[in-house]
């Protein structure tokens, strides 16, 4: 049975209402069953990398369980919480940015079998050649994507991956319309002309 966003929207604001009014641990379970797979999918697109994407993805949960009093209902609690994943992913990588930057100067490069891993996309293919193939373009895509400025990598994931309308990223980064669909055009050049480099060296 496919349940209506109107419902859904109801079942999260029931939720939420128990876990302000009466500290509902169950609740909260809920919300994180329901919510767990998306949040983890956008960080492990976000850094290319499981144990980061897992590492953050508990940040998210534990920021959301501790603000959740300061959530009024304005928009959906979705929207909410992925502004919440967003900017956590955003920080993140701003900060190990700079760790990485600071580490460079200090230590040579590190080999690469430490660089990060990078998900496997799905392949239902037959031929072995062609799986082999699939899994190396699916990893070429994570990388790029995972290279892309901040508010590009944002909104490619959300759009492309997530299927998120352009009104729903325009609350959740606070963005107008214009705004999104630029951000969202350039992200996708950026990754078509990584993509050529990669195909036509």
């Amino acid at each position: 049975m496919v349940i209506s966003t109107s419902t859904t929207k109801d079942i999260d604001e029931i939720l939420v209402r128990n876990i302000r009014e009466h500290g509902d641990r169950t609740a909260f379970s809920q919300l994180v069953n329901k919510y767990q797979g998306t949040v983890f999918s956008f960080c492990y697109r976000y850094t290319g990398n499981r144990q980061d994407a897992e590492d953050i993805a508990q940040d998210v949960f534990i920021k959301v369980f501790n603000k959740i009093g300061s959530f009024r209902g304005e928009a959906k609690f979705s929207t909410w919480l992925y502004s919440i994943m967003v900017n956590t992913c955003s920080n993140y990588s701003r900060w190990t940015r700079n760790k990485r930057m600071n580490e460079m100067a200090t230590f040579p490069p590190a080999e690469k079998e430490d660089s990060p891993r990078f998900a496997d996309f799905p392949d239902h293919s037959g031929d072995p050649e062609q799986k082999l193939l699939n899994k190396e373009l699916g990893q070429v895509i994570q990388g790029i994507i995972a290279r892309l400025r901040y508010q590009q990598r944002s909104v490619v994931i959300m759009k492309d991956f997530q299927g998120k309308s352009y009104e729903e990223i325009a609350g959740i980064m606070k963005m107008n319309m214009g705004t999104v669909k630029s951000t969202l055009s350039r992200g996708r050049l950026a990754v078509a002309k990584k993509m050529k480099e990669y195909l036509e060296p």
